[in-house]
């Protein structure tokens, strides 16, 4: 199954294919898919001799979701899916609608699979018409959200999508499926960074969650805290944090608490309350494993950057060094941070080698993002990266980097606040001021309110 459905399924023990079997299931687990989870694929198969009518055509619908959601797009798995859904549609001829339906919007979903997008859609089309002509606007709905899931991020049609599903569950009064929808449509906000308009759909999830007693609010709860902390409204972010702490009920949910642990370290460390922040970046650190490594490796970081701030840069290289022997970075995010972080370390601990070698090799990877989502995804580093940087680069990527002749074509906000920082560093050269943390903030604070606005201070101290 996909990965992102895997993963918390095996958490809370639960079976994969609930999130597929919606339409033609019932809750209770069936034979095929008792064996389905337990890894019997050949028992599981070999029971389809023994089905018969919408017992089989469940079991077909099975290994079809089987196949077709499996982690990859590998082309064996989709002819293995093809044979089950060909079948299944067949067999659906001659029963109710509901599999003749749910045949078919699992062909929509191998037709995705297969880089066939447009004749997917078409599917999920003609099905969303012909539930609403025998007036089953629940499946209706139901076909729309799984039509919007599958469109690309940014797509107009996705939200178009998601927004008519959400009028049917709401006339219906089906809270769970407007819960349902509503996340999808708040994470596409989140996506387009509309986050003000992202923060009210949390509210109304937060609401509606509680209305209907479900208390996994964690996640909710960490995303407003997220916001929070973005506009600098620290004491909500640790109010939320808090919150979201709270709703970890069970031994389950505390499987990605590190996630959860590490909100809270950001939210001190931008309080400048860094021993704290060390502690619950500690408490996000403990039990780390490759399998949990999403959810603690953004501790890990916090906790070098944090001891390199305190002095004791020292304690952070052997955190750095274990990093690397035993969970090396993979992807461009970690190396990026990795690079940085080492760089920064050395330099610290006054090794003049290493910083050099490190701190160059941040840039190969940097190139693989185009410059407005470096800086909006990791601005705090960005402005961490300048001074470190600068004396370390060549003439020409030296007065690049500190003109900003790169950071020029960021959004414009951000640009703005790296002309105000080093606007404060030219000033401080100038006036033979030793350039610190304070005089660098009283500085930005005694511009002009329009430029304050621009850069608050909780951010800037965040980044410096």
């Amino acid at each position: 199954m996909d990965s992102a459905i895997r993963i918390p399924c095996r958490v809370y023990e639960l079976s994969p294919l609930l999130a597929y079997n919606e339409g033609y299931s019932d809750g209770k687990p069936s034979a095929g898919s008792l064996l389905l989870d337990a890894g019997r694929l050949a028992e599981a198969r070999a029971l389809l001799s023994k089905q018969r009518q919408e017992a089989r055509l469940r079991l077909l619908l099975e290994l079809g979701s089987y196949y077709v959601f499996k982690p990859g797009a590998e082309k064996a798995d989709l002819d293995q899916a093809s044979t089950f859904i060909n079948e299944a549609i067949s067999l659906s001829k001659k029963a109710p609608l509901q599999w003749k339906v749910e045949s078919m919007a699992l062909r929509a979903h191998w037709l995705d699979q297969s880089g066939l997008a447009a004749e997917s859609q078409n599917v999920f089309d003609e099905l969303v018409t012909l539930c609403n002509r025998s007036g089953n606007v629940s499946a209706s709905a139901r076909l729309l959200l799984r039509a919007g899931e599958i469109l690309h991020y940014g797509e107009p049609e996705r939200l178009k999508k998601f927004e008519k599903a959400l009028a049917i569950f709401r006339k219906t009064k089906a809270k769970d499926k407007e819960i349902e929808t509503l996340s999808l449509i708040n994470i596409d906000y989140f996506v387009a960074k509309k986050y003000d308009v992202a923060e009210n759909y949390l509210r109304t999830i937060v609401k509606l969650q509680a209305q209907i007693n479900f208390r996994h609010q964690q996640y909710p709860y960490d995303a407003l805290s997220w916001l929070a902390y973005r506009k600098g409204a620290l004491t909500d972010a640790l109010s939320y944090s808090n919150k979201s702490l709270a709703s970890l009920a069970s031994r389950a949910d505390s499987t990605f608490i590190s996630y959860f642990y590490t909100r809270r370290g950001l939210v001190y460390e931008r309080l400048l309350k860094l021993d704290e922040a060390l502690t619950w970046y500690d408490k996000g650190l403990d039990n780390k494993t490759p399998a949990t490594r999403l959810f603690w490796y953004r501790a890990l970081i916090g906790k070098v950057l944090t001891l390199n701030e305190i002095g004791r840069a020292k304690e952070a290289l052997p955190l750095l060094n274990e990093a690397k022997r035993y969970y090396p970075p993979t992807t461009y995010f970690d190396k990026m941070h990795f690079a940085f972080l080492l760089g920064k370390t050395y330099d610290n601990l006054k090794k003049t080698v290493s910083p050099k070698a490190t701190t160059r090799s941040f840039w190969p990877w940097q190139k693989n993002f185009r410059w407005n989502i470096f800086m909006t995804n990791f601005r705090q580093h960005f402005f961490r990266f300048l001074p470190f940087t600068a004396p370390l680069a060549k003439p020409g990527k030296r007065e690049s980097i500190l003109s900003g002749e790169k950071a020029i074509r960021l959004h414009s906000i951000f640009w703005r606040r790296t002309i105000i920082i080093i606007i404060c560093s030219k000033l401080i050269q100038w006036r033979g001021v030793t350039w610190t943390r304070s005089t660098t903030l009283d500085l930005v604070m005694s511009l002009p309110t329009r430029c304050s606005v621009m850069t608050s201070g909780n951010e800037l101290k965040s980044y410096w």
